[in-house]
């Protein structure tokens, strides 16, 4: 992965974009995650364009996302001019991808072809499939090499399962909340004709003082 600044549209500076929403200003303007690649991925679809060849490795060319298209209201065809480390490259949108990001599999907005950006000083990404009695492992490797940063993705989501029940019953005690104070006023109106009935009775009891009472009220 190669960090860098988005410079240019077809020779137009960033900032002086037309039309664009605030994501997609937000994309234009923050640093981009370059990286390359030979095959396409099996969470990525090919909308629009084609894929590179092996005769085009080297080229400068760029492979978007379809969020990235929409929100800079780019197209094929498109020339970005990037800053990399204080060396500008300009490449052509050849290729626009449908990206499955739930797959938890590293996936970029920008793609490039092998051959093109590997120079540069990057960091390199992965992921790896590790059973429940493998995983001490990683402490083992991680001391080994410090300079690794390791994300336990079982465990984050664990974390974000927990978050979620947590949401999920306190919305269960709104709700229960909601249907008792909900029963409440459907009964006041029952108990104040209960409570009316009962003074009636004994305001009309069968006495002459108590008639002289009802008389007078």
């Amino acid at each position: 992965m190669i960090r860098a600044r988005l410079i240019e549209v077809n020779g137009r500076s960033v900032t002086d974009l037309p039309g664009l929403e605030d994501r997609g200003r937000r994309f234009a303007e923050r640093e981009q995650n370059l990286t390359w690649t030979q095959q396409l991925q099996p969470d990525n679809e090919i909308s629009a364009g084609h894929w590179w060849t092996e005769d085009e490795h080297g080229k400068p060319l760029v492979s978007i996302a379809s969020e990235y298209e929409r929100d800079l209201k780019l197209k094929l065809g498109d020339r970005l001019l990037f800053d990399i480390a204080g060396e500008s490259l300009e490449v052509t949108v050849t290729s626009i991808r449908k990206v499955r990001w739930d797959s938890f599999h590293p996936n970029f907005f920008l793609v490039m072809p092998p051959g093109l950006i590997e120079s540069a000083a990057g960091t390199y990404m992965t992921s790896v499939h590790l059973t429940p009695g493998q995983k001490p492992m990683l402490v083992d490797f991680v001391r080994e090499f410090p300079g690794v940063s390791v994300f336990d993705i079982d465990r984050l989501l664990s974390q974000v399962r927990e978050l979620m029940d947590k949401a999920s019953r306190a919305v269960e005690y709104v709700f229960l909340f909601t249907l008792l104070a909900g029963v409440i006023v459907l009964l006041a109106p029952f108990n104040r004709r209960v409570t009316n009935g009962a003074t009636r009775v004994r305001c009309c009891a069968p006495s002459e003082q108590a008639g002289a009472r009802c008389s007078r009220a």
